[in-house]
């Protein structure tokens, strides 16, 4: 949902317009002395307040909008959760220049055809090292566009080392990787033979497909593409925790028009919430606050009566992996359980 993240902003006199055009003052009590005015000593200024009001905005959004749904559809959250553990771990091996793990839940992706509610979502990535502590790069690619979606500088110690990447790869749809190589520069580091016992094939059903990959293209200087790889059981002692997960994101992220006005209450909201708690004491906050309180519950409801407008316009097909009708339940009466 971080499509919503500056959708609306506030307007700052020589600053950028939102994208939306619409700035978060069109709400009463809005503007950039009341929210400079409840800053913190961790918020500092209007900037770290609004960040907070927007990330806290986007998960009641996100919620709130699936409690709009689920009363029409039975949505899933989770479809299926894999750990490759540290298990089968076998002997010092030459590593490629780059290897990993290839993770797919449509392995014919070629940019046209999506899966729009699935997403993958990575919670962490184990690697076994022989040498003596080094530093390699772990990235996580999108195979459709050669991206680097994921990035980041890892210090690997001799044995085992858990990398924390807890992410949501969805993005916005049309970034929502299909195909993904979970990889690391082997050149930095000296790989154990780790292969799979069990071949894992789902991607043509409500799964993902699983194997290990390594190229000779190196990721730090080049990009890598799906025709790159060469697949097999060999994992090059790397193990990770991750699922397939359903998204509605893109829902929203395609048509961030129909959800304007919910958005901006939902904005509003979040800020009176904000104000009604900061610790700030100062003139303009204690009587921004008197005015708050009476504004809350209005603001409340016209938040819920838009996002529930924008939803039931919104038709979503019962059909793929996370969603199906909620069928009506039929009830049958009778007069009697026994005959006179």
């Amino acid at each position: 949902m971080e499509c919503l993240r500056d959708y609306i902003t506030l307007t700052v006199c020589g600053g950028t317009a939102s994208t939306s055009g619409l700035s978060l003052d069109a709400l009463e009590l809005i503007n950039l002395k009341a929210v400079s005015s409840i800053a913190d000593d961790q918020q500092e200024t209007f900037n770290g307040v609004m960040n907070d009001i927007q990330t806290r905005a986007l998960l009641r959004f996100k919620n709130d909008l699936r409690a709009e749904f689920l009363k029409r559809f039975k949505i899933k959250n989770l479809l299926k959760s894999y750990n490759l553990k540290r298990d089968n771990l076998g002997d010092a091996i030459a590593t490629p220049n780059t290897c990993g793990i290839y993770i797919s839940q449509n392995n014919i992706s070629n940019n046209q055809y999506h899966k729009p509610f699935q997403s993958i979502f990575v919670q962490s990535v184990s690697v076994y090292n022989w040498d003596a502590q080094s530093t390699s790069t772990l990235k996580i690619i999108d195979l459709d566009t050669s991206e680097a979606i994921y990035s980041k500088s890892v210090t690997l110690a001799t044995g085992w080392n858990v990398i924390n990447i807890e992410t949501d790869l969805s993005g916005l749809y049309y970034n929502n990787p299909q195909r993904v190589y979970i990889c690391l520069d082997g050149d930095t580091f000296s790989a154990s033979s780790k292969t799979l016992l069990n071949t894992i094939d789902e991607d043509s059903g409500c799964g993902l497909t699983v194997q290990g990959a390594s190229t000779s293209v190196k990721i730090i200087t080049d990009s890598i593409e799906f025709n790159d790889l060469t697949f097999g059981q060999e994992l090059y002692g790397m193990s990770a925790v991750f699922s397939l997960r359903c998204s509605y994101d893109s829902i929203v992220c395609n048509n961030r028009e129909l959800f304007t006005r919910a958005w901006l209450y939902c904005l509003g909201v979040e800020f009176i919430r904000e104000l009604l708690n900061t610790d700030r004491v100062n003139k303009y906050s204690v009587i921004t606050k008197q005015k708050a309180t009476e504004s809350l519950d209005r603001f409340i409801n016209d938040y819920k009566e838009s996002l529930m407008q924008s939803a039931d316009g919104i038709e979503l097909s019962p059909s793929g992996c996370c969603i199906e009708c909620n069928a009506p339940v039929m009830i049958k009466t009778t007069n009697s359980f026994y005959g006179s």
